[in-house]
């Protein structure tokens, strides 16, 4: 994460750090897409990945890739999340704000992989107390966030019913939806 200072705790550690998110039509589109991400990391950020914890899936044998790399694959047990907690409650917290966001906007469950990615653009930008009011984008490329090319998911609009019951402060709300790429 560039060149932030080592915590001193890991209870918050999946708070601060940045998310990369995937969406897999199938597991069968997981041995592909860590491969693009590891060739990422290594080509954006000049690291590699050390070791890759997953679960006891099937989706994640990918024995001769890991050894080419040089990446340690650990295990937990399948259906047990709590060996895994730290990506699990990261996993909780990006679920529970898109089914939030979702909810609000009232969208067809459709939209739930374009919540969830625009949930992880939003906290991978929003400051962090435990960052000295910095974002996890901040840290990962050393360079603020621009938030010019944000767009308005759900607009809530108050429009008085009439002016004779505008005193009456009876008014009616008009969703307006937009439906926007985050990335412009």
């Amino acid at each position: 994460m560039g060149q932030n200072q080592p915590l001193n705790s890991w209870e918050h550690w999946e708070e601060i750090t940045h998310s990369t998110i995937y969406v897999l039509p199938t597991k069968a589109d997981t041995k592909r897409n860590i491969e693009s991400f590891a060739n990422l990391v290594e080509n954006q950020f000049n690291c590699k990945i050390k070791i890759l914890r997953s679960d006891n899936e099937g989706e994640f044998h990918m024995k001769d890739f890991f050894h080419t790399k040089g990446i340690i694959h650990q295990t937990s047990c399948v259906e047990t999340p709590q060996q895994n907690g730290i990506v699990e409650r990261k996993h909780q917290h990006l679920v529970n704000v898109a089914r939030a966001l979702r909810f609000q906007a009232n969208l067809p469950l459709q939209y739930w992989s374009d919540c969830v990615l625009t949930v992880t653009y939003l906290i991978n930008r929003t400051p962090n107390p435990l960052l000295k009011n910095k974002t996890p984008f901040e840290l990962l490329f050393n360079k603020s966030p621009t938030y010019a090319n944000l767009r308005v998911l759900v607009l809530f609009v108050l429009l008085p019913l009439s002016p004779a019951k505008e005193r009456n402060l009876n008014l009616v709300v008009a969703y307006l939806f937009f439906l926007d790429t985050l990335l412009a």
